[in-house]
């Protein structure tokens, strides 16, 4: 089987490249180029830290690391040198220093980015766990460290906002400037920085204004423009899953569901049904999580409905998990069973609704199959 060409594009994480530097350290420059079948480059070096390396090895190496599951690229499977698809032009764009290439002076460094980005996290972290942080402060401390402005500091807070709202994202503020540097939108969304771990923030949150408030129609997507399928050809350069790390949170999913106990209970009492609302069961924390459903509720009438609770701190276009338990309790309950997308948990959380039976209101792929060997 021949070796075919794939983008370099796909490569967007600068800590992939950290750890490709890292393990050519390691191994040596003649032990690592023979493990990945790499000649010795002439022109393009990248120059890290005081040393140079193989630019080639090492864009092919970090796309291993940032997709494991895909390896790294063969010295067959893309092209060195200094253009924007090559291996130094790459590089170049994700921060490195490359020999003989020059970048924009007025750009800032991958440092730069790096203790601005974190910098803004830990801000993020705070407001999500409800704690106090003064941004002046903070903005101040990165500006002397990284010696800029601290004008222009608190711009690139405002880059990253918006690079956070386009993903979808939980922000520090409602700021979405638009002159973005490719280089800090790679640092914020670099799927191996760890930076994902703030959205798992799972406080708990009181519901504090009306549930007409709350309740939001649900987004209704073209199911004909979607491609939820995990191949090469539709690899994003900033993809993280981070549906499949909602769905194994616990504590988030915990958050969420004693957040919508509250939100029924609230909501019967607004109907004048108080009666009811002492009757809302949170079922998964009292019976256990395999009946299908998290809380056990009530329609004003006393009809009882089988609450399912899908929890984000992300917006409200994020996909959710769901299983197939849930899904046959759907199809047996019908319009009773309701399943409750809780979204921007952390932040300003709303919630949209979606009756039973998914087949005829949700678009599903199957994502796992159960599997043994045979002979």
């Amino acid at each position: 089987m021949h070796d075919v060409y794939m983008p370099l594009s796909h490569l967007t994480s600068p800590t992939a490249v950290k750890m490709a530097l890292a393990e050519y350290d390691r191994l040596g420059s003649d032990l690592f180029r023979r493990k990945y079948k790499f000649g010795s480059a002439r022109t393009y070096f990248l120059r890290y830290d005081g040393k140079e390396y193989d630019s080639k090895a090492i864009a092919g190496v970090a796309h291993g690391y940032q997709f494991p599951e895909l390896g790294p690229l063969s010295n067959e499977q893309f092209t060195g040198g200094k253009l924007s698809f090559d291996a130094g032009g790459h590089l170049l764009k994700l921060g490195f220093d490359i020999a003989t290439m020059k970048r924009n002076p007025n750009d800032w460094t991958l440092v730069q980015c790096e203790v601005t980005v974190k910098a803004y996290f830990d801000c993020l972290s705070k407001k999500m766990a409800g704690q106090p942080f003064i941004r002046s402060h903070v903005l101040d401390t990165v500006a002397q460290t990284i010696e800029r402005s601290r004008d222009a500091v608190d711009y690139e807070f405002q880059n990253i906002d918006g690079i956070l709202f386009e993903a979808g994202l939980p922000r520090l503020n409602r700021a979405t400037a638009k002159n973005v540097q490719r280089l800090l939108r790679y640092v914020t969304l670099d799927p191996l920085a760890q930076h994902s771990e703030v959205f798992e923030s799972s406080k708990r949150i009181v519901v504090t204004t009306s549930t007409e408030e709350v309740f939001v129609e649900a987004l209704i997507i073209d199911a004909s423009i979607l491609d939820l399928d995990n191949d090469v050809s539709s690899l994003k350069a900033t993809k993280i899953d981070f549906s499949r790390r909602d769905a194994a949170n616990r504590n988030l999913g915990r958050s969420g569901e004693e957040f919508v106990l509250e939100l029924e209970q609230k909501r019967l009492k607004e109907l004048g049904r108080p009666d009811l609302a002492e009757k809302v069961r949170w079922v998964s924390k009292d019976d256990g999580d395999g009946l299908g459903y998290d809380i056990a509720s009530f329609e004003v009438d006393e009809t009882p409905i089988y609450i399912e609770v899908k929890t984000t701190n992300q917006g409200e276009a994020a996909p959710f998990y769901v299983s197939e338990t849930e899904r046959q309790v759907a199809e047996l309950r019908g319009e009773a069973y309701i399943l409750y997308r809780v979204f921007d948990l952390s932040d300003s959380p709303k919630v949209y609704r979606i009756r039973g039976p998914f087949s005829e209101r949700l678009m599903m792929r199957p994502v796992n199959y159960i599997a043994l060997p045979i002979s």
